[in-house]
């Protein structure tokens, strides 16, 4: 009688991290369904759901299967302390934000530097994820170790839409960061 192949859980595990690494998304369900952890890290903290986002975002199916394995979209990096959530809103993927933000992911989450996923999104210029956190109750107050809110970092890289949306959410415009810059003195600075 044969015996079938044992392959340990963290084989498998090391195997959905090496194929999120690597954009082999085919893979990731068939690692998924023979029990690869989705909360796996690796030396750095890094979960699968995460190292999507990082490499360049994973399609918002593979995003969804790992959400729907038990992802935990909140788990942060262990140095800076990011989140899926914070990557995605740094990267623009509307999409993966949204299906985050469905999954009960904290909108006002602090990485390392205080930074939430607005604030990342703000610092970018992404507008429609600018909107959608504040609609999903992000602060648009909120500051990071810096004390700059989202308006700053906006006004700073010169996001004219952006700083719209958030003084359309009564963001605070005179609040001072810790160089004692307003808005309006870095947005002119920045042009």
């Amino acid at each position: 009688r044969r015996r079938g192949l044992k392959i340990h859980r963290d084989d498998l595990s090391f195997s959905l991290l090496e194929a999120v690494r690597l954009g082999k998304e085919d893979c990731i369900p068939s690692l998924l369904a023979a029990g690869a952890d989705p909360n796996c890290e690796d030396e750095d903290g890094k979960t699968p759901l995460f190292l999507a986002m990082e490499k360049g975002g994973a399609s918002p199916q593979t995003v969804k299967e790992l959400l729907k394995a038990g992802a935990k979209p909140d788990k942060p990096t262990y140095y800076m302390q990011q989140t899926a959530l914070h990557m995605a809103a740094k990267k623009g993927f509307q999409v993966v934000v949204k299906s985050l933000v469905s999954a009960r992911a904290k909108v006002d989450k602090h990485d390392a530097s205080g930074n939430t996923a607005m604030m990342y999104a703000a610092r970018e210029g992404h507008v429609t994820i600018v909107r959608m956190l504040i609609r999903e109750g992000a602060d648009p107050d909120a500051k990071n170790l810096q004390n700059e809110a989202g308006i700053h970092l906006a006004a700073k890289n010169g996001h004219v839409a952006v700083v719209h949306e958030l003084l359309a959410a009564n963001a605070y415009l005179n609040e001072r960061d810790s160089r004692g810059h307003t808005p309006l003195f870095l947005a002119c600075k920045a042009s």
